[in-house]
């Protein structure tokens, strides 16, 4: 339902939630249902398994060499990756105090940059590791948005295999 309805399985069911998602495992799921159910369940996913990589791959095909969209990331090798990212630049409604109090922390980088890489940070699930600080120790540090995280795209590659999985299936 949440991925027919908003294209990806949003961070959380209030409205304030939808402009980041949880990580994609929804593939992993549909895996472990088709073990279960059978060859069918691929295919019956295949149009949600395709929304949700549309998501996390939108502004890809247009993306030169060297820059970033939203979610993806195009080395300068032509090789695509991912990161985490949040299309809105202000504080987390559900953290706003705590938001404006660490961007005011961060010194020479404006307020909605921090906001970003904050809303970024909660994408990701590891919500504050320290592997998204700069000097390891400071919240106000955070570019959650500079990394290419391995386990990102360890989810999109699983994601493309099911895809490619189920396309075989529904042949």
């Amino acid at each position: 339902y949440l991925i027919d309805t908003y294209g990806h399985v949003p961070n959380g069911t209030r409205t304030y939630y939808l402009s980041r998602s949880q990580p994609p495992y929804f593939s992993h799921m549909v895996e472990l249902e088709a073990r279960a159910g059978g060859d069918d369940v691929y295919r019956h996913y295949l149009p949600q398994l395709r929304r949700e990589y549309a998501f996390w791959m939108q502004g890809a095909a247009s993306l030169a060499p060297g820059h970033a969209m939203r979610r993806v990331v195009k080395l300068s090798d032509g090789s695509v990756l991912n990161r985490y990212w949040d299309d809105r630049d202000t504080p987390r409604p559900e953290a706003w105090l705590h938001d404006v109090r660490t961007a005011a922390g961060a010194k020479d980088r404006p307020p909605s940059g921090v906001f970003r890489e904050l809303r970024a940070g909660a994408e990701s699930g590891w919500d504050y590791s320290s592997r998204w600080l700069d000097d390891g120790r400071t919240l106000s540090t955070i570019r959650t948005t500079a990394f290419v995280p391995v386990d990102l795209n360890s989810l999109m590659h699983h994601l493309e295999a099911t895809i490619a999985l189920a396309c075989r299936k529904d042949a």
